[in-house]
């Protein structure tokens, strides 16, 4: 507001200065007498031209200055600001990697530690794309390739099978972001130059702005004795139009006036918007000194205004930052240009928080700093989540340093978690899939495809309806699409628990499924990209819960026609329920009346108070009692003996809700006491027998189901087991696109050694063999006996390299071993499954691959292993070795 009144009074001089009369010609003067004389020019009117001239050229010169040293500026500026996103676009490539790898890692691993690596790494992405798209704000090309950037990140971060498999150097995003860098290398070429250019103008045009300066002052020098004795004539000239000068201040006076009244208005909006401000706003004179605070500065810090201009300031600031704020401050007073800073304000509760302040000088026309305006903004929130990325940021960094080390010597024990963490999908009882928004399935078990009743490996890639049944509700409608639980996890963002639908088949048959889904996030983004759903066949548990509704049913009916008695009663001796038997036997008219009347069980029910007070003992020691027989009382005062069962019924948290039990009446039947209890202790006799042979059956089967996977003389696994094993792994490998090798051993001249020395030495020769090939394979390999003096390993996730290496290195062992009667040697056949082999569609066929490859190896001379580079059959390489394995 200040501003605008010296504005304003600025142009009232300017008004009066130009307010002589229209008639006064310049450089002329009234003579004294009034008469008008003949106006005389000054002998200076002659340079009068020539200075104008100059001084036009000057301020010419001095704007194209300003201009040439305007363009040098702003392309300084702009081949700075290419630099700058030249390096954020580097380290976006970085990031972009360290993100792949920790993907990569993420879905090798699936440890909350690389989950959370890769999560960090993700973000870190997103912020680096953030930045280069406000940095290149003004370039439409590079926001067009930061959407397709975005989109890549995207379908990279959602196919998890691209992203093990992809050609990292042909990978698009790495591609599009080499575009962008020559982007930006291009307009820097062209920048570079054109900033130069302008610097050399700039300097040309200053040396000629000097000479234009230095001819000017000689003609100022030339000029100025003529001019001040002109000058006194003007004065004179000047002095005669005082009168019609004044009235016109008289009038300029009563307008400014009236523009003050405006100004009042405009102050009163100008502290509206500043109180209406979410930050604190402050005002101060050109000398720094506070005149005014709005009112989010007093609702901070509790202070005043008063209080405020009398050193409050210095009390809200954080006594560690005073000084630097108030040094920051004087150097900005004393430049007269804009800053920033940080400090600590205390708030009226007590607490410091930091903040973010912006200092400006307010000009006038003339440049002249009228008043300094100043922000303060609530950074503390900021800060703190800057300094635990940060730290967030060096932790990664450690753990990215130590994770790559032991990635490199942890290799096997990877790809063995990663088997496990297959095997333990397919392990699952219930079914697992993993869709995408356009419902295709990414990843399922193996009990998905069973109780979906597809072909094994032909879900993935193909959406999970399938025409052999139809999808209902509970009472029998259709199931909608939209309504399913994974679509309703990919619209809605939330999981879906425990949804009852069930799959009526072609054939009638209804199969009811408990599903649920979860949705998946990319970090970032607002939707998600699949979801998880998992499903059971509870088909048996309706029929349960059918069936215990039924019984249920049938308890309610039992307990109303029951001839035994049921009860209910409470410690303190009340009747919560009885039956009509039970209200039968006590002489009661109904189950209402026994409630009713009956108020303390103890006394009205049982003949003495020791009765009840024994069965509490023994419940209480026992939480339920059987055949408990004590002495009860009808209503009209008879005896009745009776046999009660009973037990404790307790809460959720222990604690005894009421009494329950049945009640017979044995009165006529206490003669046959004794034959009763003979009679139970013959049943719990039999029962701990039964007991006894149970457990003796159950090892037995235990025995016999050990026997019938061993082979009776090795010990390793039997021929029937292997052809389990070897199918389980070859469709794993197939279906995974995994390595797999076999290698088929055969005891070189067996049939030699069993008839020089003997069936029992031969039999010792193949247990001794097939302990030396279980100490040479690793624990994820499978060695069995395949027959005879003939036996089989197969190595999961083993290359022909590795099996090659194996197999060399039971050869050498065998061929080592301190043998007593001759040496013995073995031939060995190695057929190796590859990742991309797709000849090869039944185990059986890689079975025969060995067979054909033992037979070689025996034919060139035995003692030596022969393995093909493909695992298709004739025709491909084959190579056999005989040379000492230095596994061995």
């Amino acid at each position: 507001m200040r501003v605008e009144k010296k504005t304003l009074a600025k142009k009232c001089d300017i008004m009066v200065k130009t307010s002589m009369p229209a008639n006064l010609p310049p450089f002329t003067r009234k003579s004294s007498d009034g008469d008008r004389s003949s106006w005389r020019r000054v002998g200076l009117g002659h340079l009068l031209l020539p200075a104008l001239l100059a001084i036009f050229l000057l301020a010419l010169v001095t704007l194209v200055t300003f201009h040439s040293f305007g363009r040098f500026t702003e392309d300084s500026r702009w081949v700075a600001h290419t630099h700058e996103v030249l390096a954020v676009l580097a380290a976006t490539r970085s990031d972009t990697q360290d993100e792949e790898t920790a993907q990569h890692n993420s879905l090798l691993i699936n440890d909350a530690q690389s989950r959370e690596l890769f999560h960090s790494s993700a973000i870190i992405v997103g912020d680096d794309q953030r930045h280069l798209r406000i940095l290149t704000a003004d370039n439409p090309r590079q926001q067009q390739n930061l959407i397709t950037l975005a989109k890549l990140t995207r379908m990279r971060r959602g196919d998890t099978q691209r992203n093990l498999k992809a050609d990292k150097a042909n990978d698009p995003g790495r591609l599009l972001l080499d575009a962008m860098v020559q982007e930006e290398n291009r307009l820097l070429r062209q920048r570079i130059p054109a900033a130069e250019e302008a610097g050399e103008a700039a300097k040309r045009l200053v040396l000629l702005g000097l000479g234009l300066v230095t001819a000017l002052l000689i003609l100022v020098g030339t000029m100025g004795g003529q001019f001040l004795w002109e000058q006194k004539k003007i004065d004179d000239a000047l002095r005669i139009s005082k009168d019609e000068l004044e009235q016109r201040v008289s009038e300029r006076t009563r307008d400014l006036e009236e523009a003050g009244l405006s100004l009042v208005e405009r102050e009163q909006r100008f502290r509206f918007l500043a109180n209406a401000m979410p930050q604190i706003v402050w005002t101060a004179r050109p000398d720094g000194i506070v005149d005014f605070t709005n009112e989010r500065w007093h609702l901070y810090t509790g202070l005043t205004l008063k209080e405020t201009l009398n050193g409050g300031i210095s009390r809200a600031v954080h006594a560690e930052d005073l000084p630097e704020i108030t040094a920051r401050m004087s150097a900005g007073i004393s430049a007269g240009v804009p800053y920033t800073m940080e400090y600590r304000l205390l708030g009226k509760d007590g607490s410091y928080r930091w903040h973010l302040g912006r200092v400006t000088p307010s000009r006038d026309e003339t440049g002249e700093i009228t008043l300094w305006v100043g922000t303060v903004t609530d950074i503390d929130d900021y800060k703190r989540v800057t300094e635990a990325l940060n730290q967030s940021h060096q932790v990664l960094e450690e753990r990215v340093s130590a994770r790559t080390t032991d990635l490199q010597l942890a290799r096997d024990q990877i790809l063995e978690s990663e088997t496990q963490f297959r095997a333990a999908i397919e392990a699952m009882q219930a079914g697992l899939l993993v869709q995408n928004q356009d419902r295709l399935v990414l990843l399922c078990n193996g009990s998905a495809e069973r109780i979906l009743g597809v072909a094994s490996g032909t879900l993935v890639g193909s959406g999970a309806l399938q025409p052999d049944w139809q999808i209902i509700q509970e009472d029998g409608t259709d199931f909608s699409a939209e309504k399913l639980p994974s679509s309703l996890a990919l619209k809605t963002g939330q999981v879906q628990s425990a949804i009852l639908l069930g799959l009526r088949w072609s054939y009638g048959r209804i199969t009811w499924l408990s599903v649920s889904a979860a949705p998946l996030w990319h970090p970032g983004e607002d939707a998600p990209y699949a979801a998880v759903t998992t499903f059971s066949d509870i088909t048996d548990r309706r029929r349960a819960e059918e069936a215990l509704r039924a019984a249920e049913e049938s308890y309610r009916s039992l307990f109303e026609n029951s001839m035994e008695g049921i009860f209910q009663t409470t410690l303190d001796g009340r009747i919560r329920n009885v039956n009509p038997a039970l209200a039968r036997m006590l002489g009661y008219s109904s189950p209402r009346a026994v409630i009713e009347e009956m108020t303390d069980v103890a006394t009205q029910l049982y003949s003495t108070p020791e009765g009840r007070e024994r069965l509490l003992e023994h419940l209480f020691s026992e939480e339920k009692i059987t055949g408990f027989e004590v002495e009860f009382k009808r209503r009209d005062g008879s005896s009745l003996w009776v046999s009660l069962n009973a037990r404790l019924h307790r809460t959720h948290k222990g604690e005894v809700e009421f009494l329950e039990g049945t009640i017979q009446d044995i009165t006529e039947r206490r003669v046959d006491e004794q034959r009763l209890i003979d009679y139970n202790i013959v049943l719990e006799f039999q029962k701990k027998e039964l007991e006894k042979t149970n457990i003796e059956l159950a090892r037995v089967n235990s025995q016999l189901e050990t026997l019938a996977t061993l082979d009776g003389l090795t010990g390793l696994k039997n021929h029937r087991v292997f052809q389990e094993r070897l199918r389980e792994e070859f469709d794993r490998a197939r279906r995974y696109l995994l390595p797999l090798s076999l290698i088929m051993v055969d005891v070189d001249k067996f049939k030699d050694y069993n008839d020089t020395y003997g069936h029992p030495s031969g039999d010792e020769v193949l247990r001794r063999v097939a302990r030396i090939i279980e100490s040479c394979v690793r624990d994820c390999d499978f060695a069995a006996r395949y027959g005879g003096e003939e036996f089989v390993l197969i190595l999961p996730q083993t290359d022909s390299d590795g099996a090659l290496a194996i197999g060399e290195r039971c050869r050498a062992a065998i061929e080592q071993f301190a043998w007593n009667l001759r040496p013995v040697t073995a031939s060995f056949g190695v057929v190796s499954l590859s990742v991309s082999e797709n000849e090869i569609v039944r185990s059986e066929d890689l079975l025969a691959s060995a067979d054909e490859l033992l037979y070689i190896a025996k034919a060139n001379g035995r003692n030596q292993v022969a393995r093909s580079h493909s695992a298709h059959g004739d025709g491909q390489e084959m190579e056999t070795r005989q040379e000492l394995s230095p596994l061995c």
